[in-house]
């Protein structure tokens, strides 16, 4: 880790943490600064289990890295099934000595955000790159550095100097100088195909029907959810569309999927589906999931507001800071724009208490590390709803909600905490979700 990375990170989170008494309690600033720079060890890939199984899917990736690195069959990363979740492949890291991480003179300058991704194994896109040296052509190889401080301007076209600028890895120039910032317009695509990211996260491509890259603990959440075919399903914050198509998945395309999202992202929650071949139970609409109860008998398939006990189970991915997102080179929110999050998801809660059918079930989730998100904002549900309660979630990965955040001993275990200060062997994203049950009806 870079000195410039660390003092910037331990005094953001220093600063984010005193606003939030509980958290600052219970997590730890070290190991939160260590643990937010790498990106996690294995990358997982969900099979589109209404086209293929493992046995289709494995091989084809195992012959891609092949032919990407160079690779002997003996060479590879690990690349397996995952236990329980039989659509989950695990794919390890890359070790050093299969990299190609040796700097060269063609450099391109890309943001932080940009830089953050390439580690989680993105190429580099259009808009992110800051400056570029005038002799760079397009097929030659280059080197990626992001700055770290958001010094560079747009358009830099010398050798950029500064402390803040760290190496993420290597790749191909797909785009030249003029391409980039001489076109009068924002340029899109592609502009260096990463090939060897000095995180050792292995890149690879897969026709879109094979399934998508997603993060295990999204994957373990709709498990948790457990949707069934020919239920009745909400996906409240539903772009851009990953677990949407996954409840799609468990459900075999059969049933009412409702996806709901603002009208910039509902676009892409149908690309996905198409690309997955989901065309029955997905109905996605356009809508404010804070404003989705109506009090009159309405039909479903009509889109929202919705009647109220409607639905038999409801995803509640809701909008959050963030902070579980890794690695991160620069942080968005500050501790004034964090306190707009608890009550903005409360609002959601409220729309899905109402929506949920008795006997039904809830998953909320975030993928923030922060308690005033997580572990306190079910404790708020259970006093302000008493029809609601916790109930174990299963399959079970994640650690223990944090201690003193509003839960107790028998309700931390009940939630799911991924990332840091958890008990989980799985390093992955930090991530948050509790399972919740509307008592049925008394007769």
């Amino acid at each position: 880790m870079s000195a410039f990375l660390k003092q910037y990170l331990t005094e953001k989170f220093t600063k984010i943490l005193s606003s939030t008494a509980e958290s600052s309690k219970a997590i730890s600033l070290k190991l939160l600064v260590d643990w937010y720079v790498d990106a996690p060890q294995c990358t997982t890939f969900r099979i589109n289990t209404l086209l293929h199984d493992a046995e289709d899917v494995l091989p084809q990736i195992a012959e891609e890295l092949k032919k990407r690195y160079n690779l002997e069959s003996s060479q590879l990363p690990s690349i397996k099934v995952h236990d329980t979740i039989p659509e989950c492949i695990t794919i390890g890291r890359l070790n050093e000595a299969q990299l190609d991480l040796i700097p060269v003179p063609d450099e391109v300058i890309v943001d932080a955000f940009c830089g953050a991704a390439v580690l989680r194994g993105a190429h580099v896109f259009a808009p992110g790159v800051l400056g570029m040296l005038p002799d760079v052509s397009v097929g030659a190889k280059v080197s990626v550095y992001s700055d770290l401080s958001s010094k560079c301007l747009r358009g830099y076209k010398k050798r950029y100097e500064a402390e803040s600028k760290l190496f993420v890895g290597n790749g191909i120039a797909m785009k030249n100088r003029h391409q980039l910032f001489d076109g009068g317009k924002p340029e899109k695509g592609i502009a260096v195909f990463v090939t060897n990211p000095v995180s050792g996260v292995v890149m690879f491509n897969s026709p879109e029907q094979l399934g998508v890259l997603q993060n295990f603990p999204s994957m373990v959440c709709v498990r948790t959810l457990d949707p069934k075919p020919g239920e009745t399903v909400l996906d409240m914050c539903a772009a851009p569309g990953n677990k949407t198509t996954h409840i799609a998945a468990l459900m075999k395309d059969e049933g009412i999927l409702i996806a709901i999202d603002n009208p910039k992202k509902i676009d892409t929650i149908v690309k996905n589906c198409t690309n997955l071949s989901i065309q029955n139970c997905v109905k996605a609409f356009k809508g404010d999931s804070t404003k989705l109860v109506s009090d009159d008998e309405r039909e479903i398939t009509d889109g929202p507001p919705f009647s109220i006990n409607t639905f038999d189970k409801i995803l509640l991915d809701v909008p959050c800071s963030g902070l579980g997102q890794r690695p991160m080179f620069r942080i968005r929110v500050d501790k004034t724009s964090l306190k707009t999050f608890p009550p903005l998801q409360k609002k959601f809660v409220r729309n899905a208490v109402r929506l949920l059918k008795p006997g039904g079930h809830m998953v909320y989730s975030t993928c923030s590390i922060l308690c005033e998100e997580n572990e306190c904002v079910v404790a708020w549900i259970l006093e302000k709803y008493p029809e609601m309660e916790l109930v174990p979630s299963k399959p079970h990965y994640g650690g223990p909600g944090l201690p003193d955040c509003g839960l107790n001993e028998e309700q931390r275990h009940k939630v799911q905490r991924f990332g840091l200060g958890t008990s989980t062997e799985d390093d992955t994203i930090g991530f948050f979700m509790a399972k919740l049950r509307k008592k049925p009806s008394e007769i």
